[in-house]
């Protein structure tokens, strides 16, 4: 399921995925057990409240979730006794802001699932989280990740909020793993994250996790075939290991 690139020593492994509400679907506990995790971003995933859903939160070590609507809400959780600190197990809104420890590194991290109706709605929905974490991202070491819908092949209609979105992320000094790891552009990314329809017609990168620059030199990330995820949800995952401290 992952790619040779992982190494099998490292100090923490984050992945975000939209689960597009599969969290009461037999084999996504598996699934995500497969990737070894520290911490998960979990977009569209339903509440611990949620009795089908249960079975994802029971082997975690700790989590939050946050939403209006029990079955489709926004989750973070921790495995492998890395704990999150400083945010209520639920929580109103599609941002989860928490302390994340783990056995040899600690950081701020921002979880996100932007909403809206159009596009230039989902640049604002994370732009008015940025605002309301600025303090909390900005104490550093801090890590953005999540469902953030945007593209700059949507700059267009956008007026170029995901460019903007990206230059702003840049001047707190976090940058996309992803598009640092693999030198591509924004716009031209060759591994997509969602795909329209389960059909692999329309497809786009709208998954990121934005980490803090100086982590280039011992963080890699990767992007997983479709299958067996598109069985579940129209996205993939994006996962970062970080192997080192500085």
């Amino acid at each position: 399921m992952l790619g040779a690139g992982y190494k099998a020593s490292r100090h923490m492994r984050l992945v975000t995925w939209n689960c597009k509400m599969a969290a009461h679907k037999n084999k996504l506990d598996e699934l995500l057990r497969a990737f070894d995790p520290d911490v998960v971003v979990l977009p569209e995933c339903a509440s611990p409240d949620v009795v089908a859903a249960r079975r994802v939160y029971a082997a975690a070590t700790s989590y939050a979730w946050a939403g209006g609507y029990a079955p489709k809400g926004l989750a973070v959780l921790t495995f492998k006794g890395a704990t999150l600190a400083g945010v209520p197990r639920t929580a109103a809104g599609s941002a989860i802001a928490a302390r994340v420890t783990c056995a040899s590194l600690s950081f701020n991290l921002l979880g996100v699932w932007a909403k809206g109706e159009g596009l230039p709605a989902y640049v604002e929905n994370v732009n008015a989280a940025l605002k309301q974490h600025d303090a909390f991202l900005r104490q550093g070491p801090s890590v953005v990740a999540g469902d953030l819908n945007s593209s700059a092949t949507f700059d267009r209609q956008t007026r170029g909020g995901h460019t903007k979105l990206v230059a702003h992320l840049e001047s707190m000094g976090l940058v996309s793993a992803y598009h640092h790891h693999f030198n591509e552009e924004h716009g031209a990314e060759k591994r997509s994250t969602y795909f329209q329809h389960h059909k692999h017609k329309l497809t786009f990168h709208l998954d990121y996790i934005f980490r803090p620059r100086e982590w280039g030199g011992f963080s890699t990330v990767e992007v997983p075939e479709p299958a067996p995820w598109l069985e579940f949800s129209d996205h993939v995952p994006v996962v970062l290991d970080v192997s080192q401290q500085r």
